[in-house]
């Protein structure tokens, strides 16, 4: 049987509700009237959120030095979820499903194609060829035909087939191969070569292709894609190619590709001070990637930041918004869209190359126009979320202030 009765109440209550005399403890423990101090092992954040709300509790002496610990790890706690969710956020591991977030499809291609590698090299050949199919129909699907993961996909299953003695089905996927990547070697040579020079490593071959593109319409790693690729902190390494030559490897963690690995872009010490930036994005991961609050973003070619905007609320669509602006050519003559079509129209092979669709008989809208330039300009991208448009602002123009050595496209610049 419980404990019958009233339940119990602190006796500062049972005094406020004028309880009997007889039922009030006078020598109930009261705590010291003490500093509060933080423990030692208080997060830099969560002493911030600490120091925000103790002083308001300590005078309305709610929180006491008995409380001390407890409410440290609750600053703890809030400091962590806040950091897990700009994390989160910038990673794109979940993405914008039909139904709502579901986990990043790519996510699955990359332990699936790391499967098909550890049958194969237990020699269950069969088992990694069907494997290695069904993956290489996805990620041409998700990624594209010319994208890294899809041709080292490709070239793994080749492997694979020639083990089984099907040659002619791997001569086949092998010729195709070979097309794509020649095709995707000599489009990535049209473009300006890369200040700092590729650094080559293991089985993907990275072309330094129109980076701008490459992360938002695909992604969020792709129809959400690379989430297998992303970093867990915002620094970033040198552009890499990976060679497409060569039988297949299994990765390890030490050689496992991050988006880290693409792109080098030496930020100020001014500018990375400003804010806490995401890792960088390319742009066929886009809008999915990007999250859907106000902020600001940087946008970079192989050569260095080349332009730096900002998004307010749209709507609750945040620089999500702006992002789909760009992906689909609606913002074809403002901030960014303006500066790359500026670009794709002085361009000689850009132009050559539309004129050559056109004689074919593929005709462009102004839209398509637009959206075709932002999927060739070779852009990366990262942000930094802010609370609201006017803090947006004023932190774009600390930024660009910070970069005012710099050429970049923005206009006001010129």
């Amino acid at each position: 049987m419980g404990k019958r009765g009233p339940a119990p109440k602190p006796t500062s209550l049972r005094v406020l509700h004028g309880d009997r005399p007889d039922r009030i403890n006078t020598r109930e423990p009261v705590p010291p009237d003490a500093e509060v101090e933080p423990p030692d092992w208080l997060f830099d954040s969560a002493r911030a959120i600490r120091d925000r709300l103790a002083p308001r509790l300590v005078a309305r002496k709610v929180l006491t030095v008995w409380d001390a610990d407890a409410f440290a790890i609750l600053c703890q706690a809030v400091a962590r979820y806040r950091a897990a969710t700009t994390l989160l956020n910038s990673s794109a591991l979940l993405v914008q499903g039909s139904g709502g977030l579901v986990k990043n499809p790519t996510t699955t291609l990359g332990t699936a194609n790391d499967l098909a590698l550890r049958l194969h090299a237990t020699g269950d050949h069969r088992a990694a060829r069907d494997l290695d199919e069904d993956t290489l129909a996805r990620y041409r699907r998700v990624l594209g035909e010319d994208h890294p993961d899809t041709l080292r996909t490709g070239r793994n299953l080749v492997s694979v087939l020639r083990d089984l003695d099907q040659h002619d089905q791997a001569d086949a996927l092998q010729t195709w191969i070979d097309n794509t990547a020649k095709s995707r070697r000599s489009w990535t040579n049209r473009r300006p070569a890369s200040t700092t020079g590729p650094s080559c490593s293991r089985h993907h071959e990275l072309p330094v292709m129109p980076l701008a593109d490459r992360l938002p319409a695909r992604q969020a790693q792709a129809d959400e894609r690379v989430v297998e690729h992303l970093p867990t902190g915002s620094t970033v390494g040198r552009p890499t190619h990976r060679e497409l030559g060569g039988d297949p490897v299994t990765d390890t963690a030490a050689d496992k590709p991050t988006i880290t690995d693409l792109l080098a872009v030496d930020l100020s010490g001014a500018v990375s001070a400003l804010a806490a930036w995401s890792p960088w994005i390319p742009f066929d991961l886009l809008p999915a990637a990007a999250p859907r609050s106000p902020g600001v973003y940087l946008a970079a070619t192989t050569a260095g930041l080349v332009y730096i905007g900002m998004a307010g609320d749209r709507r609750g669509a945040g620089l999500r918004g702006r992002m789909t602006a760009y992906c689909t050519g609606k913002a074809a003559v403002s901030g960014l869209g303006r500066a790359v079509l500026d670009r794709a129209l002085n361009d000689a092979a850009f132009l050559a190359r539309r004129l050559d669709a056109l004689t074919a008989g593929h005709r462009l809208d102004a839209k398509s126009w637009a959206a075709l330039a932002m999927r060739e300009a070779g852009l990366w991208l990262c942000w930094t979320t802010t609370p609201d448009r006017a803090t947006a602002v004023d932190l774009e123009h600390r930024v660009l202030t910070a970069t005012r050595e710099q050429h970049l496209w923005n206009l006001r610049r010129h």
